[in-house]
């Protein structure tokens, strides 16, 4: 009796983007459109700089009395990236969105180093759109247009 062993040879090809693996650890959908990712820019003069949401490593929310800040603590490879750009931009106006709203308009007086980006006084239903953007449960695309209105 003779007994007749195959071998069956999976190949699996891959096409299109794949995942990717931020320095947070946070895994990317990289086949989303732009859009997704910036849920996060801030500009002096005419040089924009995207935040995605690999870039952010946590976004802490305080409120207190109707006033609403978020501190927003940056992934390492951001944090050299935004020190750079902050030291730059000394005694320049930097304007900081989130998901393409202006939310912050301040002069930039020293590096910022901390890897801290400190939001004030923006409104309790904004800060958790940001974060409901960088958890992944909504895109900038998805926001309700009054979240973020044209006079703030």
């Amino acid at each position: 009796m003779k007994i007749a062993t195959c071998t069956i040879v999976v190949a699996i090809a891959l096409c299109g983007s794949a995942p990717v693996v931020a320095q947070s650890g946070q895994v990317l959908d990289v086949t989303q459109p732009t859009e997704v990712f910036s849920m996060l820019s801030y500009a002096v003069m005419d040089e924009a700089n995207a935040l995605n949401p690999a870039d952010v490593f946590e976004i802490e929310i305080s409120e207190s009395g109707g006033i609403t800040d978020v501190f927003v603590r940056l992934a390492p490879g951001a944090v050299v990236a935004f020190a750079d750009s902050t030291q730059q931009a000394i005694g320049k106006t930097m304007v900081v969105s989130i998901c393409g709203n202006p939310v912050l308009r301040a002069t930039v007086r020293a590096a910022m180093t901390s890897g801290t980006l400190y939001i004030p006084n923006i409104n309790a239903v904004q800060a958790e759109a940001l974060r409901s953007v960088w958890h992944g449960r909504q895109t900038c695309q998805d926001i309700p247009a009054e979240v973020f209105p044209i006079a703030q």
